[in-house]
């Protein structure tokens, strides 16, 4: 029940200002377009602090000699690490490339080149860490 909640108030939030983002384009509002660029910068920066994080942990999980301490460090990575499915890169593609046209747009230019960067940032630590955590359980991981 946790965990639906959790990805429920995810969904929302993230779609929701995705939504502020595309009316305030829409409509020119700048007082509203300054909120969902701080919010942006909020997500920027726990993005590039939590990935390293969860890098980090992958790594020292591979350092652990004993089996059974590796396995109690890995599962809580397991679902950060799960493979998406086609549709579900499609649909975050385009959902990057439509929050980099609109910040652009609305001449948040250098935020939507570091936002650029970011996502860049994180999907290469995000694919080296699932390598890792791939050699070390094994198994490819996609439910």
């Amino acid at each position: 029940m946790k965990k639906l909640m959790t990805t429920a108030f995810v969904f929302v939030l993230v779609w929701g200002l995705f939504g502020l983002l595309v009316y305030a384009t829409l409509q020119g509002d700048h007082s509203l377009m300054s909120i969902v660029v701080a919010a942006y910068w909020a997500i920027i920066a726990l993005a590039c602090f939590i990935s390293p994080l969860f890098l980090v942990a992958v790594f020292m999980a591979g350092k652990e000699s004993d089996p059974m301490e590796r396995a109690k460090l890995l599962i809580p990575l397991k679902d950060y690490y799960k493979r998406k499915g086609a549709i579900r890169k499609f649909i975050g593609l385009v959902t990057m490339a439509a929050i980099f046209v609109m910040l652009s747009y609305s001449g948040w230019v250098f935020t939507s080149l570091f936002y650029i960067l970011a996502c860049g940032f994180v999907t290469l630590l995000n694919s080296v860490g699932r390598d890792k955590f791939e050699e070390l359980t094994g198994h490819i991981v996609k439910f």
